[in-house]
């Protein structure tokens, strides 16, 4: 039996190496330094938020017809109206119509004395001699332009027969390198300055023809006029009567027996209440999408009535133009000088995306919709158009059959998404 020692040696312990002990302690840095940022982390940053709603109102994008519309003001106006003015001087010695009956034309109104009716007829007997004279003129004048013109067309298709007819000599000379391709070009516009020539005297001899035309139909109109004047004064010598030149009603009469009236003074006004319409002022920033026959809707108070644009002015006034509006049917009930709001439909636009209009397009700044994805309101960006009654067009960012949340956006507008209830929607 081996002898053993009472008290054994100790084991010798290995030293750790320099590498083990800067590995711990890297260990021990990083972990403190990841307890040191996700601690605070954790007891700092906010959750992120949820928002569930369990009621809601909800719309389906749908396709109908959009009308655009301008929108202007106007005022009811007689188009068929007389301002009767006294062609002679006078003293008022009859009235017999007083204003608000109802007169026909040549219902004698006021009557008067004076003594200068034969200068008148002297002087609207000279208007009229020369206004026959003036159509005579008009009709000679119109043959010398006439004849003028076709002298001057029959020159130019002569010029233009002689610089076609010389053209291609002038191309094969550019062909053999003698002349540079703009003298081509400048003997090419000779040839089309030729033609255009032409087509301006053509032109022309139609607009002096239809100008021709217009101009006798007025000269006639005022000859017209001038000889039932003559009539009328020598009618009147006798009797000293104005009388109404149309149908209607008298609106004003603003004499009184005994009044001195002078040449030019207002005797009565008579408009025609049957021939209604609207003048009104459309501004110059959309007047080119307004056209003449367009349909109108007219708006006066809570009646509304339906009519189409008649008339379109040519120049503006300050920043609108003038147009004038007719009425499908003349209302009886509409006073002249009661103004009223256009609706001027310049336009339809078919089959377009559409929804109904609801507190969602303010909440969402009219640019974002909480689309409905299952359990999810996902906010999506959207792109509105026309408004027409209670709809408004989806330009982009939905499709035909997306449901929407359609209520007030304003408790979670500032999410990008929230949970819904599929069972709480309320069309």
């Amino acid at each position: 039996m081996k002898d053993e020692p009472i008290i054994q040696d100790r084991p010798k312990r290995r030293r750790k190496s320099g590498r083990n002990r800067n590995l711990n302690l890297i260990i021990f840095v990083v972990v403190f330094l990841v307890l040191i940022v996700a601690i605070p982390y954790y007891l700092f940053v906010p959750r992120e938020e949820t928002f569930k709603l369990q009621q809601y109102e909800q719309a389906a994008v749908t396709v109908r017809d959009f009308i655009k519309n301008v929108s202007a003001s106007g005022t009811v106006v007689a188009s068929d109206k007389s301002v009767i003015k006294s062609e002679i001087p006078g003293t008022v010695i009859g009235i017999f119509y007083q204003p608000g009956e109802i007169i026909s034309k040549g219902d004698i109104l006021v009557e008067l004395a004076s003594d200068e009716l034969e200068d008148d007829l002297q002087t609207a007997e000279s208007e009229y001699q020369k206004k026959v004279k003036e159509q005579k003129q008009l009709v000679l004048d119109h043959q010398r332009n006439i004849q003028q013109l076709d002298e001057n067309t029959k020159s130019a298709e002569e010029e233009y027969e002689a610089i076609k007819a010389e053209y291609p000599v002038w191309e094969q000379l550019y062909q053999l390198g003698e002349i540079s391709k703009s003298q081509l070009e400048a003997e090419k516009k000779k040839v089309e300055q030729a033609a255009k020539k032409i087509n301006d005297l053509q032109e022309n001899r139609v607009y002096t023809i239809d100008k021709y035309e217009l101009d006798q139909e007025a000269l006639a109109g005022i000859i017209a006029d001038y000889e039932r004047n003559v009539k009328k004064l020598q009618e009147d010598i006798d009797s000293c009567k104005i009388a109404a030149d149309i149908d209607g009603k008298l609106v004003t009469l603003p004499v009184k027996i005994g009044d001195s009236i002078q040449i030019g003074n207002t005797i009565a006004e008579v408009i025609d209440d049957t021939s209604l319409i609207v003048e009104g002022e459309v501004s110059q920033n959309v007047i080119d999408a307004v056209e003449v026959g367009q349909k109108v809707n007219i708006n006066a108070g809570s009646n509304q009535y339906i009519g189409e644009v008649t008339f379109i002015a040519a120049i503006a006034n300050e920043s609108n133009i003038a147009i004038e509006v007719a009425f499908d049917q003349v209302p009886a009930e509409l006073r002249p000088q009661t103004s009223v709001a256009l609706d001027i439909q310049v336009g339809i636009f078919e089959d377009c995306l559409a929804l109904p209009r609801g507190r969602y397009l303010s909440s969402g700044m009219e640019r974002y919709v909480y689309l409905i994805d299952g359990e999810k309101g996902i906010k999506t960006q959207v792109s509105f158009g026309l408004i027409n009654g209670n709809y408004v067009e989806v330009k982009a960012g939905l499709a035909e059959g997306d449901m929407i949340i359609s209520g007030s956006y304003d408790s979670f507008i500032h999410l990008d998404e929230i949970e819904i209830n599929p069972e709480g929607g309320i069309d």
